[in-house]
């Protein structure tokens, strides 16, 4: 890890900065790694350079110096002063990247005070230098005072910083441009080898491009369909009538879902197709994307179920007639009706895999998408941060609605993605107590409750229910985020929420003093993505009372509202006893 790390950082830019420290100051400077291996280095002093280090005898004490300094760095100190064992001192400061003591910084080579000859002339004797010109380089080795020293110090410390940030800049692009490069060939093996058919069309009707599975669902390659028109697709009627399902998807803010029967080449195929309008930074509608699932194998078997309970039923009743004639008609009825109750037991299995498989796809879809995000994120937030002094303002507000889009899809994957998880999750009903989970949900919003000023009050008993505690949680989270969403922009918002036994069950209510809703929409609040207000107002994916509502579904219970616009809400959640026996 810290070879990998080291060979991040840029030796050429850092020699330049220790070598217009060493021209500015006077201060030698050097990077060494732990193992004493020397990195890089700018103006020495000749008595280092040309006896102590040569000597082996003295490279030895130069080497012992080297560590102990770096041991004092393994300590945690800022720096470190030491005099070394030929006698000049030494400051070590440790260079440190994502947490990570991977070198040392080393300046020095000089004396506090005027250093004592006798000791130079004993050393010069005893290793056989030169007196006369290992003195004249001693006689270079300035003295310098501590305060100068601590002050050379201040700046090298602020050297590291920028060393380790310019690292730890490398680093970080470094592992950006890999998740990017895993995640573009991720979005590239999904759009080409993808189980569906996904195209894009211009909102003129002109295809811009098909993926392999769009192109062989039209018995064709992806180049062949390239900047034609729907209607050199299609005859007249057909493309006139796909045509009017772009045009509502380019009106529509929420993706259109439909399943159509197309004549391709004299074959007639079905499809379950998504119409989703493509809008750029600026929020101009520049296209249609088309997600197409051939469901003709499924239509099939539906039509081969529906066939077979007519044939039943007709057998049924000419058996029906034929029993009050014979006895025996009715032993041959049984066998025949087991016979085809079979059939369509292995036909509705047949339609139950495809949905277990289209349900899969969609959460395989859901989750790889996050991968490109992650990339556009990130190299959204390093523009922000590393040229945002660079930038106009309209580039920086193009920047902003970037890293905001990407934050609203993302939620918007998350949503799909617990919903999903929802559609898989096993139901097990278990006691506990309502008045605990209430409060622990409240607490776990206790930051956007107090963010919004808003007081919530329970009037809930201590008491035991049983049902599944995991959707529960769901539904009283999503009900009660709602509530405060909703009455934030009153002057003092007010939730209530309160448990009523009944005989058969158990009454709870969320109610708050906010904007309130138009009863006529009442059912379409809890269908998934249906808003009744811009995202812009209320932020929100349009999946949190879906939820709320298949959740309630699988407790078999029931979920109902009253309002009117601007004078609050009312959910009431019904949930049945389990009467134990």
């Amino acid at each position: 890890m810290k070879n990998r790390i080291i060979n991040l950082i840029d030796f050429e830019k850092v020699n330049a900065l220790l070598e217009g420290f060493n021209k500015t100051t006077g201060f030698l400077t050097a990077i060494l790694d732990l193992d004493g291996i020397v990195l890089s280095k700018s103006g020495w002093r000749q008595i280092c350079t040309e006896f102590h280090r040569i000597n082996p005898e003295t490279a030895k004490k130069c080497k012992i110096s080297d560590t102990v300094l770096a041991g004092k760095m393994a300590e945690g100190e800022k720096y470190h002063f030491y005099k070394c064992l030929n006698g000049l001192v030494d400051v070590a400061i440790p260079v440190i990247i994502k947490g990570e003591h991977i070198a040392n910084l080393f300046t020095g080579q000089f004396f506090f005070e005027k250093p004592d000859y006798s000791f130079f002339i004993k050393q010069a004797q005893k290793y056989g230098f030169n007196e006369k010109i290992y003195l004249d380089a001693l006689a270079k080795v300035p003295v310098v005072s501590e305060e100068e020293v601590k002050m050379a110090m201040d700046f090298l410390l602020d050297m590291t910083e920028l060393i380790a940030e310019i690292s730890l800049q490398r680093i970080e692009q470094n592992e950006l441009n890999e998740a990017l490069k895993e995640s573009e060939e991720k979005y590239r093996l999904l759009h080409e080898a993808a189980g569906v058919g996904i195209s894009y069309y211009s909102t003129e009707g002109n295809v811009i491009s098909y993926n392999k599975i769009a192109a062989q669902n039209m018995n064709g390659k992806p180049e062949d369909f390239a900047g034609k028109s729907i209607f050199d697709l299609y005859p007249t009627s057909t493309a006139e009538f796909f045509m009017d399902r772009i045009i509502k998807a380019v009106l529509s803010e929420t993706p259109q879902e439909y399943e159509d029967e197309v004549q391709i080449q004299n074959v007639v195929k079905w499809f379950n197709s998504i119409y989703t309008r493509i809008e750029d930074s600026n929020h101009k509608i520049t296209g249609i994307q088309i997600i197409s699932a051939d469901i003709t194998t499924r239509k099939l078997a539906e039509e081969e179920v529906i066939n077979l309970n007519k044939k039943l039923e007709k057998k049924v009743e000419k058996r029906t007639q034929e029993l009050s004639n014979s006895q025996n008609a009715l032993l041959n009825l049984v066998e025949d009706i087991h016979e085809k109750s079979n059939q369509l037991q292995q036909s509705t299995e047949k339609l139950e895999a495809k949905n277990k498989e289209l349900e899969t796809f969609t959460y395989s879809v859901s989750h790889d998408l996050k991968a490109p995000l992650r990339g556009i994120d990130g190299y959204s937030r390093l523009l922000e941060e590393i040229y945002s002094d660079k930038l106009e303002g309209e580039g920086l507000k193009f920047i902003k609605t970037i890293r905001e889009g990407t934050k609203q899809m993302n939620q918007l994957i998350e949503d799909l993605l617990a919903y999903s998880r929802l559609e898989r999750s096993i139901f097990r009903t278990s006691s506990f107590n309502i008045k605990e989970l209430i409060e622990t949900i409240v607490k776990l919003l206790n930051n956007e409750i107090s963010v919004n000023k808003a007081s919530v009050s329970l009037n809930v008993d201590d008491c035991e229910i049983d049902t599944d505690y995991d959707g529960l949680s769901i539904v009283l989270r999503n009900l009660l985020e709602n509530a405060i969403k909703f009455s934030s922009k009153v002057d003092l918002p007010q939730i209530k929420i309160l448990l009523k036994e009944n005989v058969n069950s158990w009454l709870l209510t969320v109610k708050d003093n906010g904007i309130g809703f138009d009863m006529k929409y009442h059912d379409r609040i809890f269908e998934i993505f249906q808003r009744l207000n811009l995202p812009e107002q209320y932020a929100g994916t349009g999946i949190g009372l879906a939820m709320v509502n298949k959740s309630v579904i699988r407790m078999n219970g029931k979920i109902w509202a009253e309002s009117s616009p601007g004078n609050g809400a009312k959910f009431y959640l019904e949930i049945p006893k389990y009467h134990k026996s």
